[in-house]
């Protein structure tokens, strides 16, 4: 029994959404059995007013509270319900806490399978995370946030002690424990990567691309900033205090030891705690069958290595680097409240001596904040030297320090809005990392129409096919945007002013605008008869506080270019904004008419924007003019 929450379904679209259902406790489950049906009635009304039924038998495992099963959960990206696999604890005692593993399964791996490549633990849950699905975003991403909604659900649900949080998986999941450790690495007591790649540079050679081949150098700069984030020789970094066992068989074809090397010999040579074991012969999965576990996730060292580790939330000395502080913006007890610029890496070292005080360097950091707790400062006052200004501050709680005409201070930093907060910070992708509706214009021509509601349909579908996820998808006409349900909503607004009426009306405070002969892009205009555009923008309808990603063309023809961009994958490498023609088909990023990024208060800046002149000037405006 149970009851669908409502929701409009758009022709041929999809919907998947959470549905709470109970069973009596005196069922009749045989637990010799595998499975046990269901039966489940959904009601529906088409709309023309008619009510119609239908019964369907849902098949569930049969576990016994020992076993390893599937939780449930509803996600906070877009409501719709995800699961991970967990294998409890041997014996597990209501009344004791355990420690956690979280394992992250390879490429076309269900999660549940995951964990039962583990034997049961007599100190730890074993849990997987679905990625969202088995191929899922290489646990970047959509991937990621996966990764900590189950992480959250779990020290919520289970007793679980805070010291022994470990993280570790295997292929893909490898890949995703370095990414994820090295993202996050005040969230593990340890890290373990099996057979773990590095990043898209290295495993997928990305010199083939046709914009690395053929496109201009400023063109690639762009591209190469929007993948920056996901470049773990960068963020390796973080590991100083996370100590790592890395395992790879030394036979492996499918991940080849040379992946898993680099990083460690980078780490090495950092000094950093890292344990780097290839065994011979053995390729990218083994199970040895004298052994009662998988030996590639699970061997003896393994078990060793999480049980003789606890987490210090106190270490002396922090090192934490970013690309984009809305995915990560600090370490420990540091903390970074506001850049200098976007797209520029923003680095914190500090160390502690409780004789001398705490000594801390920073690069492209306006704002940032210190935990100054007695296990670092002890006393009531504490000596701390930011880039050789000397401040005495506080102890005991979290202090902030801002520089101000290049000189640091205790304070704090307000930007004025529009900025590129951490919630509000793009690129098209993050647009899409919080709950979004698709909504379609119905104000152009028939034929306007008809694309933009196949688009929207399409954005749903791939929502669906690779996040496991949905999305509502609504007329223009339909959005009452006086509802307060839409405050906290991302719009994705398929058509321009011309053929969408929210487009429309608020086209005035958005950057970029459709001409009858081109795009103007700022002070700019981009000449064309068919010119494609799409754009991130913080929105004007929630007072700059949520986004809103609009798309569109200046013909039909042109709008039909954007089923190819829609981006719902891992290193997709999009941009803020974007323009482009036929070209983009032969060349890629290297065939735009113009792209870039946004700075730090959503202006245009010519140095995070490329303009393909030699394009331009084909249709006779010669090289772009600055920006205004």
């Amino acid at each position: 029994s149970g009851e669908l929450t409502s929701a409009t379904i758009a022709p041929l679209g999809i919907v998947n959404i959470p549905c709470e259902f109970g069973a009596e406790r005196d069922l009749p489950l045989d637990y010799a059995q595998d499975s046990y049906e269901l039966g489940i009635t959904i009601s529906y009304t088409l709309s023309g007013g008619v009510k119609q039924n239908e019964t369907t038998q849902l098949k569930m495992r049969v576990r016994d509270a020992s076993q390893s099963r599937r939780v449930t959960f509803a996600s906070a990206m877009d409501g719709s319900v995800q699961y991970y696999g967990l294998l409890p604890p041997k014996d597990y005692d209501l009344l004791k806490e355990y420690g956690l593993i979280l394992s992250l399964h390879g490429a076309g791996v269900e999660a549940e399978g995951q964990v039962d490549a583990y034997k049961p633990k007599d100190w730890a849950f074993v849990v997987a995370p679905t990625n969202r699905r088995r191929f899922g975003f290489d646990w970047q991403d959509w991937g990621r946030l996966d990764m900590r909604e189950v992480f959250d659900d779990v020290l919520m649900r289970f007793p679980i002690d805070g010291s022994r949080l470990h993280l570790t998986g295997h292929s893909m999941g490898g890949h995703g424990t370095w990414y994820n450790a090295f993202t996050y690495p005040d969230l593990w007591a340890t890290a373990a990567p099996s057979a773990g790649w590095t990043n898209f540079d290295l495993y997928v050679p990305t010199f083939l691309r046709q914009n690395v081949m053929m496109g201009a150098p400023k063109a690639n700069m762009i591209w190469s900033l929007a993948l920056r984030e996901d470049n773990t020789l960068v963020l390796s970094e973080n590991a100083a205090n996370l100590p790592i066992y890395a395992l790879e068989g030394g036979a492996d074809d499918n991940v080849p030891p040379q992946q898993p090397r680099m990083l460690s010999e980078l780490l090495t040579k950092r000094g950093y705690d890292i344990n780097y074991e290839e065994v011979p012969g053995m390729g990218h999965w083994w199970d040895l069958p004298e052994t009662p576990f998988v030996d590639c996730v699970d061997n003896e060292y393994h078990n060793e290595f999480w049980r003789t580790h606890t987490y210090n939330p106190w270490p002396e000395k922090v090192v934490f680097r970013t690309h984009n502080y809305s995915i990560s913006n600090g370490a420990y007890w540091v903390k970074v409240y506001t850049p200098e610029y976007v797209y520029k890496d923003i680095v914190v070292r500090a160390e502690a001596n409780l004789t001398t005080g705490i000594t801390v360097t920073t690069s492209n950091v306006k704002a940032f904040g210190l935990r100054l707790k007695a296990q670092i400062a002890p006393g009531e006052r504490v000596q701390v030297c930011i880039d050789r200004d000397i401040i005495d501050a506080p102890a005991g709680h979290w202090v902030g320090f801002v520089k101000d005409r290049g000189k640091w201070q205790i304070g704090s930093y307000e930007p004025n809005a529009p900025y590129k907060s951490r919630d509000v910070y793009g690129p098209w992708k993050q647009a899409l990392e919080k709950r979004f509706i698709v909504v379609y214009g119905t104000t152009g021509s028939p034929e306007q129409t008809a694309f933009n509601l196949q688009q929207a349909r399409l954005y749903a579908y791939h929502w669906w096919y690779r996040a496991n996820g949905w999305t509502a998808v609504m007329k223009d006409t339909e959005v009452d945007l006086s509802e307060p349900g839409y405050i906290n909503l991302t719009l994705v607004l398929i058509g321009g002013p011309e053929c969408n009426a929210v487009t429309a009306r608020i086209q005035d405070k958005l950057p970029i605008a459709p001409m009858e002969k081109g795009v103007k892009v700022g002070g700019t205009v981009i000449p064309g008869e068919d010119l494609t555009y799409k754009y991130v923008f913080p929105s004007p309808l929630t007072d700059y506080k949520t986004l809103v990603l609009v798309e569109g063309g200046t013909s039909l023809a042109a709008m039909k270019r954007l089923p190819a961009v829609i981006g719902i994958y891992s290193g997709s490498g999009f941009p803020d904004w974007m323009v482009w023609g036929d070209e983009f088909k032969l060349q890629g990023f290297g065939g735009v008419r113009a792209m870039g990024f946004f700075d730090f208060n959503w202006h245009f800046d010519d140095s995070l924007s490329f303009f393909n002149d030699d394009l331009n000037s084909r249709e006779g405006m010669g090289a772009a003019p600055p920006m205004e």
